[in-house]
């Protein structure tokens, strides 16, 4: 449900200066500015994730004013304002005016959306004459590295090709990278994130305005800009046609992600439950009696009768232990590997020196399920096309047959093609692992902790 929460929080410095900050909160997203309009917290606050960095404007304007040269423009920013004042309405709004001296002004909005996402909107304002060139909105500063030594740190910036960086905390101060592309479908989003959660911001742009998604390192970390350029007089105000959106985003499965992946085990245990918990009468002889509990050969006493079919106690405790086993090894591999990504994850393997082939096995595997599960949908739609309804007779099966036999071979082909694409390039059987893993004296702790439980587990078994 959507809420929004505008307060203005006074916080005591190391001096007597006190400062004035607005938040807006969407859901657990919270967003601050100070009295100048900069801001300074983004933040979950149910996940205690603090991701601001800092020193950073709102917003910048490349202006070229009344009878300048063309080729002259000037560069203004939020800071440049003479006043900043509050409006009312829905929403956090100010007003920034006289930007750089000048009969310019600009009312900056930011709303609340849905699941905890930021709306942000601007209006532009002045005389007859300023020609607008370009307008950086919004521009969000963050920290870098996010957490810790930065090691999970990445960036993802919404192209169509290459749009994937990882640890931009290592780049020098002022390198930036960008993604560009006219178009409703480039260009359209991007995340800064580290090991629990960064920023995912985009834009509600359905016409397809040619925009552009800047990234730059600076002293204070990393600054997420959307930039977007224009040729705009106004004697006419300028309103951007689509808002720019941001939020906060969690990484990890979450208490239902584990439980969803728990589903299949558990319908397994069932199967085994039933199975173990019903053990048919295979030796000996016994008298029938629904009501009362009847002898079973070996010493084993059935708890009711279900057809045919003693419930035997020790088959139901049997059925229980594999059940919590089985639980316990799921829950145990998703708290180790649910936060890890397939190339992490075979590069971690590459480090423990497991098998080369096993290591493409897991990457390709992984790779291409996606690929020939659309490869799937797409014949399927072929078949629907053709006007193919499955039924109960031997011609649906024998359709059903040549689908899988075509996915084989389509799959097969793809892999020949991948296999001469990476020879080609040089692929001589094995990935060399560029980067290296540090170990730190938290992964001592938990190796030492992980040691002690399975320890403990293992005398409780013995005793």
């Amino acid at each position: 449900m959507r809420s929004l929460l505008i307060t203005a929080v006074m916080f005591a410095t190391w001096g007597p200066a006190v400062a004035e900050v607005l938040e807006v909160r969407s859901g657990d997203t919270i967003l601050g500015l100070d009295a100048t309009g900069a801001p300074v917290r983004l933040a979950d606050v149910r996940n205690a994730l603090e991701l601001a960095g800092g020193d950073q404007e709102l917003f910048r304007l490349v202006v070229i004013p009344p009878g300048a040269d063309p080729e002259r423009s000037v560069e203004l920013s939020s800071r440049d304002a003479q006043a900043v004042k509050r409006i009312e309405g829905d929403g956090l709004r100010l007003r920034f005016e006289e930007i750089g001296n000048r009969n310019l002004a600009a009312v900056c909005v930011v709303d609340a959306g849905t699941d905890g996402l930021l709306r942000f909107r601007i209006t532009l304002e002045g005389q007859a004459g300023v020609i607008v060139e370009r307008v950086d909105y919004p521009l969000l500063p963050l920290a870098a590295p996010l957490e810790a030594d930065g090691g999970g740190d990445e960036l993802v910036l919404g192209t169509t090709k290459g749009g994937v960086l990882q640890r931009p905390h290592q780049w020098q101060p002022g390198r930036s990278a960008a993604g560009t592309q006219p178009g409703n479908l480039a260009a359209q989003f991007g995340c800064y994130y580290g090991p629990k959660g960064g920023v995912v911001t985009y834009c509600e742009d359905d016409a397809g305005h040619p925009k552009t998604l800047a990234a730059t390192r600076t002293a204070g970390g990393m600054v997420l800009a959307w930039r977007h350029l224009m040729r705009h007089d106004l004697k006419e105000p300028l309103c951007l046609a689509f808002p720019g959106v941001a939020g906060v985003c969690v990484v990890g499965a979450g208490t239902r992600g584990n439980l969803k992946r728990l589903v299949p085990v558990n319908a397994l245990v069932l199967v085994l439950f039933v199975l173990l918990a019903l053990q048919s009468y295979m030796r000996g002889q016994f008298e029938a009696n629904p009501n009362s509990s009847v002898p079973v050969a070996g010493g084993e006493t059935s708890l009711a009768m279900v057809g045919p079919l003693p419930a035997v106690e020790d088959g139901r405790r049997l059925a229980l232990v594999i059940g919590l086993k089985a639980n316990a090894i799921v829950l145990s591999v998703v708290v180790l590997l649910a936060g890890l990504d397939s190339v992490t994850l075979g590069h971690a393997l590459g480090h423990l020196k497991m098998p080369q082939k096993l290591i493409h096995l897991l990457l390709f595997t992984v790779r291409y399920l996606d690929v020939l599960d659309r490869e799937f949908v797409r014949l399927r739609a072929a078949m629907k096309v053709r006007g193919f309804r499955p039924r109960v007779n031997w011609h649906t099966y024998r359709t059903i047959g040549h689908l899988i036999g075509m996915l084989l071979v389509r799959s097969l082909d793809r892999s020949e093609r991948v296999v001469a694409a990476m020879k080609c390039r040089g692929f001589r059987g094995r990935f060399y692992l560029l980067d290296h893993f540090a170990f730190s004296a938290r992964d001592i702790a938990f190796t030492a902790l992980v040691l002690a439980s399975v320890s403990l587990l293992a005398a409780l078994e013995c005793l």
